[in-house]
């Protein structure tokens, strides 16, 4: 089982070139594992842009699970500029509609399907 600090290492180590498998991985062991102390401490790693989109996805995940939202959500800022995580400028009218909400509060901006997995 993956703890919260080791977590955050792992994120905080590919952040800057294949951030996204560690972060899917991340969303792969809250879902199976369904434990909130996962994110029951700040899930920081330094960098406005990451630091939005790891808050969003708590904030997702804990409504998904139907699990209190931290309370320290509330002090992490959001992203900018905004972040279009596909960077193709026909489509980000799309994402800036279908992003869900959790998102869009931290002026993040992607697909609707963007943390489903198969």
């Amino acid at each position: 089982m993956l703890d919260h600090v080791k977590a955050e290492m792992i994120i905080r180590d590919n952040i800057e070139r294949d951030w996204l498998i560690p972060f899917m991985n991340f969303v792969d062991n809250f879902r199976y594992n369904k434990n909130i102390s996962l994110v029951t401490k700040p899930i920081s790693i330094n960098h406005n842009r990451f630091d939005a989109i790891l808050t969003a996805t708590t904030c997702y995940l804990c409504h998904e699970q139907n699990f209190m939202i931290p309370h320290w959500v509330n002090d992490v800022p959001y992203c900018k500029p905004a972040w279009f995580l596909i960077d193709i400028d026909r489509l980000k009218p799309f994402m800036s509609i279908e992003s869900p909400i959790w998102f869009k509060v931290y002026n993040i901006f992607v697909s609707r399907n963007f943390l489903v997995r198969i």
